[in-house]
C-alpha cells in the first residue's frame, strides 16, 4: 500500500509545481514578446479568413470539405502502412 506523504513533502512539491508553472510562463511570454509582430499577422489573416468564410459561405464549404477529405486520406494512407507493417497477426492478438 501506498504510504501517506508528510505534509512537509506535500508542501514542497506544490511550491516545486509553482515555481515550474512560473519558469513555463515566463519563458513563453518571453516567446510571444520576441515574435510579436507574427502573432500580429496571424491574428490579421485569421480575421480576413473569417470574414472572407463568411462573406463566401458556398466557396468555405468546398474549401472545409477538400481541406477535410485530404485529411481523411492522409489518415487511411497512414493506417494502411502501419497496419501493413505490423502484419497480419498483430491484429488479433493486440500487440499493435
Amino acid at each position: 500500500m501506498a504510504e501517506r506523504m508528510s505534509q512537509s513533502a506535500v508542501n514542497a512539491g506544490v511550491a516545486d509545481t509553482r515555481q515550474q508553472l512560473g519558469d513555463a510562463v515566463a519563458e513563453v511570454e518571453a516567446q510571444i514578446a520576441e515574435h510579436w509582430v507574427w502573432y500580429l499577422i496571424l491574428g490579421i489573416v485569421l480575421l480576413l479568413g473569417g470574414i472572407a468564410a463568411i462573406a463566401f459561405p458556398f466557396l468555405s464549404t468546398v474549401a472545409a470539405k477538400l481541406a477535410l477529405g485530404w485529411i481523411f486520406l492522409f489518415a487511411g494512407v497512414m493506417t494502411v502502412v502501419h497496419g501493413s507493417q505490423q502484419g497480419i497477426g498483430a491484429a488479433f492478438s493486440g500487440t499493435c
